[in-house]
């Protein structure tokens, strides 16, 4: 963080217009600074590196020759601690299962028809800045998969506790929006989704990742356009 304790951002965005808007909002809000922009990947990945920002913001697509997931993951490999929030289109979410895998720690894709209000993209950029990861939830609300799928073998309050999960929330603050559930009981239920969806935590990828993954790339099956 800043020596001020807000979250430093740097805003990637090929629209000057836009690009000049989010620094303007950004200007507004007590917990964050704008500490540069940037029009295309190259003078973003340069700018990243000389002014260690918590938080990367990229629009889709960032002109040069690297789109927003390539331009993030080069950004972390040379700044794993950096937050990396991706603004994207409709058209654009079938990238999200480009999304990495193993380096989830911080990422967050939100659709740009989402942002309704500066709350909302402030509270991704603090998710991201403090290694959340998290997925807009008009992506995570998409129709469920058959019955044959990992998916469907889940019960209701295994999904509603899985959706919560790829909305980027921990297991303390899932207890607290299911008021029905304490934190452990949140544990077991994320325990058995591992279980009932054949996830281990051997191997690179944490099961947690793996479950958000799959269950976007399934329940996705029925909103692709």
């Amino acid at each position: 963080m800043a020596g001020s304790g807000r979250t430093k951002v740097l805003i990637v965005e090929k629209e000057g217009l836009f690009r000049d808007l989010l620094a303007r909002a950004l200007a507004g809000e007590a917990s964050l600074e704008a500490v540069g922009a940037a029009a295309n990947g190259e003078t973003a990945f340069r700018l990243a590196q000389e002014l260690s920002p918590d938080v990367v913001l990229i629009g889709l697509s960032a002109p040069g020759d690297s789109d927003s997931i390539e331009l993030g993951q080069r950004i972390k490999q040379e700044r794993p601690q950096t937050g990396i929030v991706v603004l994207a289109s409709s058209r654009h979410k079938q990238l999200l299962a480009r999304m990495p895998q193993i380096e989830s720690s911080g990422w967050c894709y939100l659709l740009k028809e989402s942002v309704t209000s500066m709350a909302v993209l402030v509270r991704a950029m603090e998710s991201s800045a403090m290694g959340l990861m998290v997925i807009d939830p008009k992506l995570s609300a998409s129709r469920w998969s058959s019955e044959g799928s990992r998916l469907g073998k889940l019960s209701s309050r295994h999904r509603s506790v899985l959706d919560l999960m790829a909305q980027g929330y921990n297991n303390r603050t899932i207890a607290q929006k299911l008021a029905s559930l304490g934190e452990k009981s949140v544990e077991n239920y994320v325990n058995h989704i591992y279980k009932g969806m054949g996830l281990s935590r051997s191997g690179q990828w944490h099961p947690r990742v793996k479950a958000v993954l799959t269950y976007l790339e399934e329940g996705q099956a029925g909103t692709e356009e």
